[in-house]
């Protein structure tokens, strides 16, 4: 984007428009993260946690419907808005391949298996890194 601008072959528009795009890539990723709050508080509801979102479910849940709203009124032309869609829906397969191909061949763990929040937490000390390139 800062190479299209520093070489002057964007509008105002096209900047607007590249602008829009980003900013649906990252209200999905918003709503990814709240629903992942839903989970993670359902399925393990004493797990210790740094920050517990105040008043239960209800923020994550308001988040989650105003910025599907957001997305859906991102701009008044449909055909704009469908073009930032396509945009967003081809990047988010892009990076989904690349997930799938790193949790599979370099990571070496199955496909939406919850990992054990023991090892999640292990995972966070420096010296689990250590420790696991010993083990292979």
């Amino acid at each position: 984007m800062i190479i299209v601008n520093a070489t002057g072959l964007s509008t105002s528009d096209s900047l607007a428009f590249m602008i829009l795009v980003a900013i649906v890539f990252w209200m999905v990723s918003y709503v990814i993260a709240d629903i992942n709050v839903l989970i993670f508080r359902k399925r393990l509801p004493k797990a210790p946690r740094t920050f517990k979102v105040p008043f239960g479910p209800v923020i994550p849940v308001i988040a989650v419907i105003g910025n599907v709203f957001m997305i859906w009124n991102i701009d008044g032309d449909p055909a704009t808005r469908n073009l930032i869609f396509t945009i967003d829906g081809i990047i988010f397969l892009v990076l989904a391949v690349y997930a799938v191909l790193w949790c599979k061949f370099k990571l070496k763990k199955p496909m939406f298996k919850p990992i054990p929040i023991h090892e999640v937490m292990a995972m966070e000390n420096s010296l689990y890194l250590i420790a696991h390139k010993k083990n292979k």
